[in-house]
């Protein structure tokens, strides 16, 4: 089965019991939960065992919501036009799915060696790869792997400095991803 089919897989299928019929899980886990251990959401169910009807436990759910958001994450990046374009979709990822990010990136959340998490990560991080792979080494240096790292920190440092509210007073009204264009502008030199 292709890696993108198989990233998009289960964790598709099972998001009826992570969100139910409501709009996409974009809420940071901050709230208390009625359901000990769980999302908010998760008191909308017709019932409180549904949710483990297709989780065995917290540690599942959570993977799969990370390993759907890692899935989302790589259908953002596909039709990226540079490497600037894809810390802006990026960004924009964050933004938009703020709960998934968050989850996605703490670990020790989640069931590491889950194939559907493996794999979603891995086709995210073959995108942003692919991004980098793309700036001639005069915009990007000799190493590539070090320039994704910079470009990769970028773009997810400045992502979690906006989700947490601590570039309130530096970005002000200005459009987030506009003033990320502006920062990539001075790490990335000719990479558009």
């Amino acid at each position: 089965m292709p890696l993108h089919l198989l990233a998009a897989g289960a964790a598709g299928v099972r998001r009826g019991a992570v969100c139910g019929q409501q709009p996409p899980c974009d809420e940071p886990f901050t709230r208390p939960s009625p359901l000990p251990g769980l999302h908010p959401r998760l008191s909308n169910r017709s019932t409180d065992a549904a949710p483990a009807h297709h989780f065995k436990d917290r540690t599942g759910l959570l993977t799969a919501i990370a390993a759907e958001g890692y899935g989302l994450l790589a259908a953002t990046l596909t039709d990226a036009a540079d490497l600037k374009d894809a810390g802006v979709r990026y960004v924009r990822f964050a933004r938009e799915h703020p709960a998934h990010f968050q989850v996605m990136f703490t670990p020790e959340l989640l069931r590491g060696n889950d194939l559907e998490l493996t794999t979603a990560r891995a086709l995210a991080g073959e995108r942003l790869r692919d991004a980098v792979s793309a700036v001639p080494p005069e915009g990007r240096g000799t190493d590539a792997r070090l320039a994704g790292v910079a470009a990769w920190s970028l773009a997810h440092g400045f992502a979690t400095l906006l989700l947490s509210h601590n570039l309130d007073g530096p970005v002000g009204d200005q459009d987030p991803e506009e003033v990320f264009r502006l920062l990539s502008d001075l790490l990335f030199q000719g990479s558009s």
